[in-house]
């Protein structure tokens, strides 16, 4: 099985809002996504799934870009779905946001 993927769009806190302090180059696995957990029953109410953000050449402080998530964990599959949002966590903030658009194709 490849890689689960989706195109997002991620809007980036600015500096001052406790967003990134540099832009950080992409493609990059160091931003975790943390949604909503699904289970009612789950001892926390959000989840952190890892995976690779690609598209723009950086993630800069303060704006919106178009990019793309490639997971690899399954979780991806159940929590990553088109018109999911989530949070973006880094060094223990959270630095964004994003919306999950569609998915993209398995090669």
């Amino acid at each position: 099985m490849n890689a689960y993927s989706v195109a997002c769009t991620l809007k980036l806190s600015s500096t001052p809002d406790e967003g990134l302090k540099v832009p950080m180059p992409a493609p990059t696995p160091s931003l975790l996504l943390v949604v909503s957990h699904l289970d009612p029953e789950a001892d926390q109410t959000e989840l952190q799934i890892g995976a690779m953000i690609s598209g723009p050449a950086a993630l800069a402080p303060g704006t919106a870009v178009s990019a793309q998530l490639s997971f690899w964990d399954d979780l991806g599959r159940i929590y990553a779905t088109p018109g999911t949002d989530f949070k973006l966590w880094y060094d223990g903030r959270i630095v964004g946001f994003g919306t999950v658009e569609s998915y993209v194709p398995e090669t």
